[in-house]
């Protein structure tokens, strides 16, 4: 799942990176998913009955806490509209699915971030710098992104030796989500356009209906 958007991410980099507000958008999308993701550690580090576990999760909630305020900092020197905090809810995924798929779901999401930063990188390599030295926030972020893949990947382990079914079933949940995500968008989108076409059809008619003195 990582390679399929490390190429979605390399097929649509130039396209983002092309302007610094479609960029400042994306990395604001960034910050976001960083905050929400110190919720979710927060939550699994309460919740877990071990205190080692515990102190790991707390270590990766401070690490994606640094992240959404770099990426917030970025999307701002990006472009000034995007300024301001980054409020965001929980899905409580570690009540939802229990620690052992919980650590797959983010496991699975740390392995995707490294494969669309790694993507960006690359395609930022071949460019003049940016305002905000996006290369330098992104590469600091991904080394945290392979320690956070590698302890979820050792703990997935502990708490569950056959792993492979827990992950193909949080990849099947993760691709559900992006489904439904894409279809709330798609379909505001398909809102908005159908009534701004609605509307300038019926224009004559209000003219036809207009009363007249």
């Amino acid at each position: 799942m990582s390679l399929i958007f490390g190429a979605l991410t390399r097929l649509f980099a130039p396209f983002v990176w092309s302007s610094p507000r479609r960029a400042a958008r994306m990395v604001h999308g960034f910050a976001h998913a960083e905050r929400a993701s110190v919720i979710d550690m927060q939550q699994a580090a309460r919740h877990t009955p071990s205190p080692a576990r515990a102190a790991q999760y707390l270590r990766h909630a401070a690490d994606e806490w640094r992240h959404a305020q770099l990426f917030a900092r970025l999307a701002h020197k990006l472009d000034a509209a995007r300024s301001g905090p980054v409020h965001v809810d929980t899905e409580h995924l570690y009540d939802t699915l229990g620690e052992a798929s919980f650590l797959a779901f983010v496991h699975m999401g740390e392995q995707r971030g490294r494969a669309q930063f790694d993507a960006h990188l690359a395609h930022l390599a071949g460019r003049a710098p940016l305002p905000g030295r996006p290369r330098a926030v992104i590469r600091g972020v991904l080394r945290d992104e392979h320690q956070h893949a590698a302890y979820t990947g050792a703990l997935l382990d502990e708490l569950e030796p056959r792993r492979g079914g827990l992950v193909a079933r949080m990849a099947r949940r993760q691709l559900w989500r992006q489904w439904l995500r894409a279809g709330r968008a798609l379909s505001s989108g398909l809102y908005l356009v159908t009534g701004g076409l609605l509307y300038v059809l019926c224009a004559p008619l209000f003219t036809l209906l207009r009363p007249r003195g």
